[in-house]
């Protein structure tokens, strides 16, 4: 096949762009919930002990990410108070509790213009997260800290653009 825009006036103002596009999509990492208050004096696990946990069924307090309403990420009350120097039997990181999903998407358009042969301008956009996509922060995983859950920051980067010119002689 013939490829467009190959020759003439158009060529020239519409052809020679160069398109490229990164996209990322992955599943959250996984949460481990933890207390400061049930390790008692016990050394090795440095104030971070494990929970008793029956289910993380409902751990999540809204889980179709419209977190509006509420200001915690988590159910507090899915988490039962745990006994000073009884150590639990959860994992470490459980992989049904979740930071929220990544996607993400970054694109670049670039173009070439060339005068003489020793003498071409470069000129190029580009968008990091170019959707802008959030990826909330869930908060603190520690279920004896006031911020336990409490949704105040983003894991990722809000979009960004920029432009660059580039003279070659």
């Amino acid at each position: 096949g013939r490829r467009f825009l190959q020759e003439g006036a158009l060529s020239k103002i519409f052809g020679g762009f160069r398109l490229a596009g990164v996209h990322l999509y992955a599943s959250g990492t996984p949460l481990g919930f933890i207390s400061n208050t049930a390790c008692g004096t016990i050394p090795i696990f440095n104030g971070r002990c494990p929970l008793t946990v029956s289910s993380y069924e409902g751990w999540i307090a809204n889980n179709n990410g419209d977190y509006r309403g509420s200001d915690r990420f988590y159910n507090r009350s899915v988490f039962p108070s745990q006994p000073t120097g009884q150590l639990g039997n959860a994992t470490r990181l459980n992989p049904q509790a979740r930071t929220p999903s990544q996607i993400n998407e970054n694109f670049s358009l670039a173009r070439s213009f060339r005068f003489t042969e020793n003498m071409r301008l470069d000129i190029r956009a580009e968008a990091f997260n170019a959707f802008n996509h959030v990826r909330f922060n869930p908060g603190d995983t520690n279920i004896d800290s006031q911020n336990f859950g409490v949704v105040n920051s983003q894991l990722n980067d809000p979009r960004r653009l920029q432009f660059g010119i580039k003279l070659y002689f």
